[in-house]
């Protein structure tokens, strides 16, 4: 579950996630947004499988892109900008009402994997509280050992 604090215009959501198929790579990415309670689809999108020209290299770390064991190179990492898909529309949330992101992956072999998040708006300003440390040292046989303790 994630909640959302700073803004209840959820239509400035971006939002990022990797689906990849190291066997046969990705057929198609699909995702839907939309309200919880009603389960009413606000926005969603539909594309293929990214497949990329240049060489995929598995030891760096910043790559974007890896190679199934069968077909082309792809991308794996897919971002989404919710504003680019509303048009002019806005999607202002409600307190404590629920919304989703579900995401559906299918391979090339036809395979569906599907994940989703709930979506939560709290407009709650945080609460003031007290905050005590406690600070220890120990020293058994000259192997010394710190810590800190935080209770709020």
């Amino acid at each position: 579950m994630l909640f959302v604090h700073s803004s209840t215009d959820l239509s400035k959501m971006k939002i990022t996630f990797h689906a990849l198929d190291k066997h046969s790579g990705i057929s198609s990415v699909a995702w839907i947004f939309g309200s919880a309670k009603s389960d009413k689809e606000l926005v969603s999108w539909q594309i293929g499988g990214q497949k990329v020209t240049e060489i995929c290299y598995s030891d760096n770390k910043d790559n974007k892109c890896y190679c199934p064991q069968i077909g082309h190179c792809e991308v794996f990492k897919y971002y989404v900008d919710l504003a680019e898909y509303m048009k002019d529309h806005k999607i202002i949330g409600e307190q404590n009402k629920e919304y989703f992101f579900n995401i559906s992956v299918k391979n090339t072999a036809g395979l569906i994997s599907e994940k989703g998040i709930t979506i939560v708006v709290d407009e709650t300003p945080p609460q003031f509280g007290n905050v005590s440390i406690e600070q220890s040292n120990s020293n058994v046989t000259n192997d010394t050992e710190r810590y800190i303790v935080a209770h709020w």
